[in-house]
């Protein structure tokens, strides 16, 4: 099933220009909801099941690690004196919560 998907959005890639663009980020997600909505039906998921395990799964070993933005994925955080203008680190233990472009649960 989730060639099917792959399939409906074999467009997505790296942005052409290095700077992600909102746009980019949209397909990007849509791709990821996609998939999430595919893997819950899959394996009879609640939505709290989703919510709660998909964001444990390592995806950097999987297809997603190509078209998800490097920005966002393995984010090395160190002390210094400012935060970083791109909002990463903020939160150390959480290094990509309030990044600039990044989605979050309300």
């Amino acid at each position: 099933m989730l060639t099917h998907v792959s399939s409906v959005h074999a467009d997505v890639a790296q942005p052409k220009t290095k700077m992600w663009r909102p746009e980019d980020l949209a397909t990007v997600g849509e791709l990821l909801l996609d998939i999430s909505v595919n893997l819950a039906q899959t394996y009879g998921l609640s939505y709290g099941e989703v919510e709660k395990t998909l964001p444990l799964i390592d995806t950097s070993k999987t297809l997603i690690r190509e078209v998800c933005p490097t920005f966002l994925s393995n984010v090395e955080c160190r002390a210094g004196k400012y935060r970083r203008n791109d909002g990463l680190c903020t939160n150390l233990q959480n290094p990509t919560w309030g990044a600039t472009l990044s989605p979050f649960q309300r």
